[in-house]
């Protein structure tokens, strides 16, 4: 009896937690919060990280220092043409690309590739694009006497951006199945290697094949780092396709037909 009187008085002590109310939704010039509680640990960048750009970004993305050490304040901040400036206190960590499962580059020919191999490059521009929200958001990076330093942040409609019509058709090509077969050559041009050897093995397959080694297509949020290539004149569109976490990559070459675009080669 003293048992369940005991019980009985635990039970009518208990309180229900009220719900939380609901977050809104909004839409902030300052960069994305970082709201992981738990902070992994963090390496520091090797002192050449300022030698290649893509090992600068890397240390840029995932150290929350360094990066806070790399931003030119107060940072301007264009949204829609109004220019506005973040201060120190307002800045919240950014993990850029870092967390995507891969991330793009678009070249509007292949010699364009060695430019992310330069260590002369003094202005690098890395583009968010939000293919579903039809927003570029640009991050410029400028070497300075210090080393790489985030200088300005541009967001802008997906139309103003210099690829736009392009972005349209590849939002599609990589969505719609039957809009994806009508846009790769019969037969398309194939590259891969061999996983023992890593000898070049080159040839054609046809559309069906395409649809057996495609690689898995970005389509909502893809990024372009622009390493100084140029798109002007240019009737190719070369997408890489690289992985952040393995040295597994794909290029997917565009060429422009009349008033649409074909793929026309791609390389696993």
């Amino acid at each position: 009896m003293l048992l369940l009187a005991c019980v009985a008085s635990c039970q009518e002590k208990k309180t229900v937690a009220p719900e939380p109310a609901p977050v809104e939704e909004v839409d902030s010039v300052v960069a994305d919060v970082d709201t992981t509680d738990a902070v992994e640990e963090e390496i520091e960048p090797p002192k050449s990280a300022d030698e290649l750009f893509d090992d600068f970004i890397y240390g840029f993305m995932t150290n929350r220092k360094f990066q806070r050490a790399r931003i030119r304040f107060p940072l301007r901040y264009e949204v829609n043409g109004r220019t506005d400036s973040i201060m120190p206190d307002e800045w919240k960590f950014d993990r850029l690309y870092s967390q995507q499962e891969a991330y793009t580059v678009i070249y509007g020919k292949s010699s364009d590739e060695e430019k992310a191999k330069s260590t002369s490059l003094s202005h690098v521009v890395v583009e968010w694009i939000e293919l579903s929200r039809r927003r570029v958001k640009a991050y410029e990076f400028d070497r300075e006497a210090r080393g790489w330093m985030l200088t300005a942040l541009r967001s802008m409609p997906l139309a103003r951006n210099e690829n736009a019509g392009f972005l349209a058709f590849y939002q599609r090509f990589a969505t719609d199945s039957v809009f994806q077969r009508e846009h790769v050559t019969d037969p398309v041009a194939f590259k891969t290697y061999d996983s023992e050897s890593f000898e070049e093995i080159s040839g054609v397959v046809d559309v069906d094949q395409w649809f057996l080694f495609r690689p898995d297509l970005p389509h909502d949020v893809i990024t372009n780092i622009r390493y100084g290539q140029s798109y002007q004149g240019s009737k190719f569109r070369i997408v890489a396709i690289n992985s952040l976490s393995s040295s597994m990559f794909s290029n997917l070459t565009f060429e422009r037909e009349g008033d649409t675009w074909m793929l026309v080669a791609f390389e696993n």
